[in-house]
């Protein structure tokens, strides 16, 4: 059929009856075919049927002279055919079995798949076609004629506008090939007109990438190094033939021994470059990675630095009792001990250390030890009224008679205290738990006690921490067992009663997985303007997107009963004399928050990360980890770190 294009220029209404008519008659060319991949079927056809459409600028032609079956050809809007499907969206959507009355699967009613809903986007049908197909970056409005058109239907439109322009050109004497280089510097102008608030530059953002080093380590490209940053990289890859490190600062040969730990480079020939004699004077001195140091080697750093104030060794498992006896005889200004996997050093060796180091040691940091009374009780007697911090992980032989010698004989100075891990094979009662809290509770400023899963309960958190922990700013209860009830009466409590007036800045919260809306409200309430961390990592079960609203500054919310009506499984009905009108409730901002860990939070999406970004003016870092809802199209800002989206692609 040819059109008239006279007809097709008195307006939109014949415009997009004629095309509609195209549409007809091509469906019933193709038979059996789908209208929404373009493909032709040759089957055993004879004989040869041409359809033309001049006006549109396309034209099939299907010949029985093919030698296979079924060669798919897809049709070009210019009239060639190329091999081969290109789907330009997810098309889901059959106008064939629409307009022959089938019904359509499971799979066309769903309208996207699982890939393309972790890629975001919504469910739209085209004005032209009536096909399903799935939106991505906005709509696609017909010259704003507010018709929204398929990829394949936008196209044909402005191909047909095209057409109908070239045309009205050339009745003016315009060459073509010029209107179309027009078009070209047109779109360059469009392009470099993007500027960043008027001041004439081009609106450039540069995202961190995750690169590979040479060693297949991932590390974060932060863009060009220093001079002094190349240097150390250097010195760190080729450290075997490196001799003596001369006059380098304590902050350079920190970050060497970070490199060539990473590198498991750090052994007791390299362990010679961080012990010269021109180091003797050292104060401080932290290995990353001490597995390929040997009990020799180590000795050696209390013989050559014997004037160390801090001493952090890592992964120390050949350490043992000659050692730490050698340090006690040579390290007599000890104030900063940490030891990390130290297992074979027995508790007399600890003993004999606390003994003779006595007031001097401040700080005691032991993890994956034995540890056990021997060891607690020498401590508590000799360093027990000079200690500020403690903290023991992971210490098997840490039993409950231990936290009777730390009531027994306190510590009146200790500000931090880390117990963790601290049930592996030993049991304690929580009651022995809330008599320690009795007795230390009230200078300490920084608790922890996450992965106690059976030792820390609601009891523990309310008559132990509640009631005696007064001067809290930092509190981690990770892997516990508290309940989000627990921690409502917590935070409600502490906000009343005016003996316990602190504030914390650090809170950390994951593994709670009864964490509520309710729960959060009451931490917000209590500790939202002076929060710096917050964790809430796992808190899957009970707390809503609406929940997350919450850091705006208010909250919706009806009666008690309906915000614990999500925990509720024995409720058949709702009684409607019981609903009241909705409350809003008024919280603080969170404007000192800087790091937001939301993994595993399922009900974060992109409306919950544009509430975080509008209200919390400090948020730098925001884990995301396993919430397929937070997309590639959630608002960003400059400075802003999203770790643990789905949509992002090393």
């Amino acid at each position: 059929f040819q059109a008239n294009n006279d007809v097709l220029e008195e307006g939109d209404e014949g415009q997009n009856e004629e095309i509609q008519q195209i549409q007809e008659s091509n469906n019933e060319s193709e038979g059996e075919e789908d209208q929404e991949q373009n493909v032709i079927e040759s089957g055993e056809t004879s004989g040869e049927e041409d359809v033309e459409e001049s006006s549109i600028g396309k034209r099939v032609t299907r010949s029985s002279n093919s030698k296979s079956k079924n060669k798919k050809i897809k049709i070009d809007l210019k009239g060639s055919k190329s091999k081969g499907k290109d789907y330009e969206s997810d098309v889901e959507g059959n106008k064939r079995k629409k307009r022959l009355g089938i019904e359509s699967s499971n799979r066309d009613n769903e309208g996207l798949n699982a890939s393309s809903a972790r890629k975001g986007g919504r469910v739209e049908y085209c004005s032209m076609c009536k096909a399903k197909f799935l939106v991505r970056e906005g709509s696609m409005d017909d010259n704003g004629k507010g018709r929204i058109l398929c990829p394949t239907c936008d196209k044909y439109m402005k191909k047909y506008e095209q057409a109908k322009q070239n045309r009205e050109l050339k009745k003016q004497g315009v060459s073509v090939s010029s209107v179309s280089q027009l078009r070209k510097n047109m779109r360059a102008a469009a392009n470099t007109a993007k500027i960043n608030n008027g001041t004439g530059m081009k609106k450039t953002t540069r995202k961190k990438k995750v690169v590979k080093t040479e060693d297949g380590l991932l590390e974060i490209d932060l863009g060009i190094p220093s001079l002094q940053d190349l240097c150390v990289r250097v010195i760190g890859k080729h450290i075997k033939d490196v001799t003596s490190f001369g006059d380098i600062s304590s902050d350079a040969m920190n970050k060497v021994c970070r490199i060539i730990s990473k590198y498991r480079l750090l052994d007791n020939d390299t362990l010679q470059l961080f012990l010269t004699p021109t180091q003797e004077q050292r104060t401080d001195l932290v290995l990353y990675d001490c597995t390929k140091i040997d009990a020799n080697g180590l000795l050696n750093i209390a013989q050559f630095c014997p004037y160390l104030t801090k001493l952090d060794l890592q992964f120390c498992g050949q350490m043992r009792d000659q050692v730490v006896e050698f340090y006690a005889d040579r390290l007599h200004d000890l104030v900063e001990l940490t030891l990390h996997g130290p297992y074979l050093v027995s508790d007399k060796a600890f003993g004999m250390l606390f003994s003779k180091l006595k007031s001097s040691l401040k700080k005691v940091r032991v993890s994956a030890a034995q540890f056990g009374l021997e060891a607690v009780e020498e401590m508590v007697k000799s360093c027990g009224k000079s200690l500020v911090e403690l903290e023991l992980t992971q210490c098997h032989r840490f039993d409950e008679s231990c936290i009777d010698i730390l009531v027994r004989h306190g510590m009146s100075s200790l500000t931090k205290l880390k117990l963790s891990d601290i049930q592996l094979h030993q049991h304690i009662n929580p009651a022995s738990l809330i008599q320690l809290l009795q007795k230390l509770g009230p200078t300490i400023t920084d608790l922890d006690l996450s992965n106690c899963h059976s030792l820390v309960n609601d009891d523990v958190l309310l008559e132990g921490i509640l009631t005696h922990c007064t001067s809290l700013t930092s509190l981690s209860l990770k892997n516990t067992s508290v309940t989000g009830a627990g921690l409502s009466t917590f935070f409600d409590s502490a906000g009343k009663n005016e003996s316990s007036s602190f504030s914390l800045v650090h809170l950390d919260l994951g593994g709670v997985y009864d964490l509520d809306d309710k729960a959060l409200i009451s931490i917000l309430r209590h500790s939202g303007s002076t929060l710096q961390y917050l964790s809430l990592h796992s808190a899957d079960q009970f707390l809503t997107n609406n929940g997350l609203s919450a850091f705006s500054g208010t909250f919706i919310s009806s009666t008690d009963e309906d915000n614990n009506s999500s925990k509720d499984t024995n409720n058949t009905g709702t009684n409607s004399s019981q609903l009241k009108t909705p409350s809003t409730v008024t919280l603080p901002t969170c404007k000192n928050l800087h790091t937001l860990n939301l993994s595993f939070v399922r009900s974060t999406d992109d409306s919950a990360i544009s509430t975080l970004l509008s209200n919390c003016p400090s948020l730098s870092t925001i884990y995301v980890n396993g919430n397929p809802s937070v997309t590639s199209l959630a608002p960003a800002r400059p400075g802003l770190l999203v770790i643990g989206r789905e949509s992002d692609t090393l």
